[in-house]
């Protein structure tokens, strides 16, 4: 049970605390219960005894007879396993009818210890009876006389009793651990459901769809609230500290570029063209290293600032009109079919930054028409930029995404479009395939999961 959940562990815990509690609860109950009933049946026992003192009489001629039988029937049945019998020191003088032909064998007793005595014997058929026995004295003349009264009830009543008790015990037993499971679970869920509101903020931090953990927490995790928060705030600002050191450091550069382009033309028109050309290709790959480093600064990320949902139709839109100012922009068709209000996981800035170097790529290659597209299929985002252009050779295809590789130098730009369009989308765990279209141009494709499974 390692790593199992709390939800499993509290339930572990609770379904095996019930089971012991119920189980000793059951056999003190059922100690209990035995107690009550051989206390029970010895109180009753003595009861008899009382009764047979009560209605024992000596006659005349000293032989000893009984004013009246006991009430309970069960003396008159033979061998029901209530029994009474009378004894003068030396044989039973009186016992019931239900030991018929049969006495109780009882040890000798001694007149000097007249106090009751409780002991288990084997009785007629081979029963065991518990049997209470006491001494009792009758005046017969000028002189009192011993006689033993005992009584004695089959041991298998008893028995009985306590097999029926402990039967109907563990049925009530049975039905109030599930009774207890089901409130335990009950609590179990009310209590771990400030974790489970946790984790959902959580979840919307990483979707985008806030920035911080809020809402109402019961005070025990107050505090774990409170250090999610700060932990949140102390990123942001990190993050935001970078990008800034980062975005000063390269505009620092451009000054001392600027400076060496100025020396480059300087040499060139002193006709060392050859040193000329070294700076500027060396002054041209520190651009683009400049370039590509800034657009990763302006990269916001899920959890880089205030991360949120992107309307895919309304930035394509934006996109679009903002494409249509450049060069060619307005001859070309836009065709755009993205569901009204699809929202993407992904930051408006990151969203921008990606589908603007991907349309503009477009733009440059698409001989009439650019296709933009979006549906949503098993709660995954798929978004697709296409034109009409030649294409991309299926070798060189791979060649594309590496940062700085141009595949046609006659076209402007620095060969950065795509690789940041993909390192952007990495932060998302979103997927990005580029690929030719069957009916001729470039098709890049770009899969958003499912916000689940970003978390």
């Amino acid at each position: 049970m390692k790593h199992a959940s709390l939800h499993v562990r509290l339930s572990a815990a609770a379904l095996i605390s019930i089971l012991v509690a119920l189980t000793i609860s059951g056999l003190f109950l059922n100690y209990l219960f035995e107690r009550h009933v051989t206390r029970r049946v010895d109180q009753e026992l003595s009861v008899y005894i009382k009764q047979l003192a009560a209605t024992l009489e000596i006659g005349t001629d000293g032989k000893p007879s009984l004013i009246s039988q006991l009430a309970d029937p069960r003396f008159q049945k033979p061998f029901s396993g209530l029994y009474w019998q009378i004894e003068d020191g030396k044989k039973s003088v009186l016992h019931s009818r239900s030991l018929w032909d049969q006495t109780l064998a009882l040890p000798p007793f001694n007149a000097k210890h007249p106090a009751p005595t409780r002991r288990e014997i084997t009785g007629p058929e081979d029963e065991t009876l518990i049997i209470r026995a006491r001494v009792i004295f009758f005046e017969t003349g000028n002189s009192a006389r011993p006689f033993r009264l005992s009584a004695a009830i089959n041991k298998n009543e008893i028995n009985a009793a306590l097999t029926q008790f402990s039967r109907d015990l563990m049925i009530a037993l049975g039905l109030l651990a599930l009774a207890l499971l089901f409130a335990a679970a009950l609590q179990i869920h009310i209590g771990l459901r400030p974790l489970n509101q946790i984790r959902q903020r959580v979840n919307d931090i990483r979707n985008g769809e806030t920035s911080r953990l809020e809402g109402e927490f019961p005070k025990e995790v107050e505090l774990l609230v409170g250090e999610v928060n700060a932990l949140l705030t102390a990123n942001q600002e990190a993050v935001q500290r970078a990008r800034d050191s980062a975005a000063d450091l390269a505009h620092g550069l451009k000054t001392p570029l600027a400076v060496l382009q100025a020396e480059s033309h300087a040499l060139a028109e002193h006709q060392q063209t050859q040193a000329a050309d070294e700076i500027t290709a060396q002054i041209e790959q520190m651009r683009r290293r400049i370039d590509h480093h800034l657009a990763i600064v302006r990269m916001r990320g899920p959890s880089g600032g205030s991360p949120g949902r992107t309307d895919a139709k309304i930035g394509f839109v934006k996109i679009v009109k903002a494409m249509q100012t450049m060069p060619r922009g307005d001859e070309l068709i836009w065709s755009i079919k993205v569901p009204d209000e699809l929202g993407v996981a992904i930051d408006t800035q990151d969203f921008f930054e990606v589908f603007g170097n991907l349309l503009d790529n477009a733009r440059k290659w698409a001989s009439h028409e650019i296709h933009i597209g979006g549906q949503e299929i098993k709660g995954e985002i798929m978004l697709s930029v296409q034109d009409d252009g030649p294409g991309i050779p299926n070798d060189k295809i791979n060649k594309v995404l590496q940062r700085g590789r141009r595949l046609d130098e006659q076209k402007t730009g620095t060969g950065l479009g795509l690789p940041i369009a993909k390192k952007v989308l990495e932060t998302y765990n979103a997927r990005l395939v580029v690929k030719n279209c069957d009916s001729g141009g470039t098709c890049i494709c770009i899969t958003f999961p499912h916000s689940s499974s970003q978390t």
